[in-house]
């Protein structure tokens, strides 16, 4: 299921970018049941949170970018739970510019044979000394890292954190997740150093849009990964990646460039 999970949200990041209200709707289920950050207290059912889907993409003139950074998925064979912080930059009908993160949390499951949300929740915290939305927060990217080792020593969970780190520019948890000895090679890079990676590679992430796992596997400290990259100003592209982690540190990463699109 994890993969269905994750296809739903490039689903859902790719429809909001292009303000494409079906395509954002079309991964719930027919009664599903939504919390908003604004609004109704509860809005049931499909044809209810499109037209709240409606209502927010209308006030939108242009989406910059929309990204959904910190996942946390746990599944079964037929139920699913993912929780992520949600950042938008988008520029307003009104001309005002929006850029914000918040909350958000969606459940699950398997329905004749399709996964389907059936639940979702957004929310953002609020000042109780004013009563206003506390719509100007940003993650800490200490904290995620350290909860991250907390809850998780696996290895394919380690390696796909790490994607995520690189593509949302949290560069505080890539240090925590390299080890102090980290070894970085590609066909135009030759066993460069942890420095050397921050220095000559890390600026590579303020291009990258998105990752999408191709095929992963796992052998003994080796996770394999073939992924797809989309970047700003370059064609999607391929490449796999040999991870070798032990003890919850990632040691060495190899490259390889190219593959079947």
């Amino acid at each position: 299921m994890e993969q269905e999970i994750r296809s739903i949200i490039n689903q859902k990041v790719g429809a909001v970018k292009t303000k494409d209200v079906n395509k954002a709707t079309d991964i719930f289920g027919p009664n599903v049941i939504s919390y908003d950050v604004v609004g109704d207290l509860k809005y049931t059912g499909k044809a209810a949170v499109k037209k709240r889907l409606e209502e927010w993409l209308s006030t939108l003139d242009q989406v910059v970018d929309f990204e959904m950074t910190d996942l946390h998925i746990t599944f079964s064979e037929e139920v699913g739970n993912c929780s992520s912080l949600n950042h938008i930059v988008a520029k307003t009908v009104n001309g005002d510019e929006l850029n914000m993160y918040w909350r958000e949390t969606n459940c699950f499951v398997r329905v004749d044979g399709e996964v389907k949300i059936i639940h979702t929740h957004s929310s953002v915290p609020f000042s109780t000394e004013n009563g206003m939305a506390s719509i100007g927060l940003k993650p800490d990217a200490s904290s995620i890292s350290s909860t991250y080792n907390e809850v998780s020593t696996d290895r394919v969970k380690i390696a796909k954190r790490s994607y995520e780190a690189f593509q949302n520019q949290q560069k505080e948890v890539l240090e925590e997740l390299f080890s102090d000895d980290f070894s970085f090679s590609s066909p135009n890079d030759k066993h460069l150093s942890k420095a050397q990676f921050f220095e000559l590679c890390y600026p590579f992430s303020e291009k990258v849009k998105r990752y999408e796992f191709v095929k992963i596997a796992e052998s003994g400290e080796d996770v394999y990964i073939t992924y797809r990259c989309t970047a700003e100003g370059q064609p999607p592209f391929i490449n796999t990646e040999l991870m070798k982690i032990k003890d919850g540190k990632i040691l060495s990463v190899k490259v390889f460039f190219g593959g079947d699109q």
